[in-house]
């Protein structure tokens, strides 16, 4: 059985670069995810942390990834990005996507290869990362549009290209003026990105995404009556952790992230309860 997420090693080598670094600016969870919430009683919140949570998960997971910066002002994300084991940096003054990852770039001396991501992908997979990072050529920039084609979910700066992406309205079109390879062209269409390119900003969105199958800390989030996502640890991995639910759709879980919540020798078959502001407590 091929477990959601799965890479091997031999594929994750086919990237031809294992030090890619994920800049994910995060804005405000106030700010976030209105279209979702409009009687403004919290679920664009809850639902923006749990997509942000899923899609650095996965950043996290993937083999090709050594760091995965979150840039954001919010302390909540902070807070939950640090204890996934995520770098973070603040970037307040530095308000949108654009000014607020080059802002991070410069902070932490991130200078080549290099990932943009939106934090809004929670069908997002290592497997679909890799792919994404596969495709991309040795030097230069290029961008993943989102599931419309008018949008982007990932910029990315191969060798020693500066951080300019155009993340915003018709943003595809903005990058490939700019020159940006247009990734989804050069993976094809049955490669396996379709997660890479789901964003979620509205209930058409949302229910596209469940579709596709969403992460854990999504799933937690549907699950929160009565509780959290019951999982089963099923094998560890290096920086990974796969889990497998009740139903037996698996995902990985940042190993570190764990760690930090106390659990230091996760053993398989071991299960842990997923609750959806991404804390992990026993049965």
């Amino acid at each position: 059985m091929r477990l959601d997420g799965d890479v091997t090693q031999d594929q994750s080598g086919a990237v031809g670069r294992a030090s890619w670094t994920v800049v994910m600016p995060v804005k405000s969870l106030s700010l976030s995810k209105t279209r979702l919430d409009p009687d403004r009683v919290g679920a664009g919140e809850s639902r923006a942390l749990a997509f942000f949570l899923d899609t650095a998960s996965a950043a996290l997971c993937t083999d090709a990834v050594a760091r995965v910066v979150v840039a954001s002002a919010d302390p909540v994300i902070a807070a939950a990005a640090g204890a996934l084991g995520c770098d973070v940096v603040d970037d307040d003054g530095h308000p949108g996507i654009n000014a607020a990852a080059a802002w991070a770039a410069t902070v932490l001396g991130v200078s080549a290869d290099t990932a943009v991501i939106v934090s809004d992908l929670p069908c997002l997979t290592p497997s679909a990362l890799t792919a994404v990072l596969r495709a991309v050529p040795e030097t230069g920039a290029s961008f993943v549009p989102d599931a419309s084609g008018t949008g982007t979910t990932m910029w990315i700066a191969a060798g020693s290209v500066p951080i300019d992406c155009e993340f915003g309205p018709d943003s595809a079109a903005a990058h490939r003026a700019a020159g940006a390879v247009d990734l989804a062209d050069e993976t094809g269409p049955h490669a396996p990105i379709a997660s890479a390119r789901r964003d979620v900003d509205t209930d058409a969105d949302f229910a596209a995404a469940l579709a596709l199958g969403v992460g854990p800390h999504t799933r937690a989030l549907l699950e929160a009556e009565p509780g959290g996502l019951l999982l089963t640890v099923a094998r560890t991995r290096g920086r990974s952790v796969s889990v497998v639910e009740e139903s037996g759709r698996f995902h990985w879980l940042p190993a570190r992230g764990l760690a930090s919540a106390g659990f230091r020798d996760v053993r398989p078959g071991q299960r842990v309860v997923l609750w959806p502001a991404g804390g992990i407590t026993l049965p």
